[in-house]
């Protein structure tokens, strides 16, 4: 016979979503430290967020509207 949920097992199977949830992310955010420790990251954020450019790069401009 099956029982009925009751609300200690509903808790328990919230919280071991949302414990699931929160390592998915803690991996997603230590993928992202490592990648941020690399000189691709660097580049790219020296590069669109601070407009640095290599000293033999040429940057044509186009007018965009």
């Amino acid at each position: 016979a099956q029982r009925l949920l009751g609300y200690e097992d509903i808790a328990e199977q919230i919280l071991t979503e949302q414990l699931e949830a929160e390592k998915q992310r803690t991996e997603e955010i230590e993928e992202f430290k490592k990648y941020t420790e690399t000189k691709k990251y660097i580049e790219e954020v020296a590069r669109e967020k601070l407009g640095l450019v290599y000293e033999d790069e040429v940057i044509i401009q186009t007018d965009e509207d």
